[in-house]
């Protein structure tokens, strides 16, 4: 077995936001987004 240093290439992040119509979930992404962005 051959053991390899882990690194983060190309990692992708998939979240999914629902609720019902007017429970916020276009802010709670957009500060999701700014949370992990910055």
């Amino acid at each position: 077995m051959k053991f390899q240093k882990a690194t983060k290439n190309e990692t992708r992040l998939r979240v999914g936001v629902s609720g019902a119509a007017g429970s916020g979930k276009t802010f709670s992404a957009l500060k999701i987004a700014m949370g992990i962005g910055g």
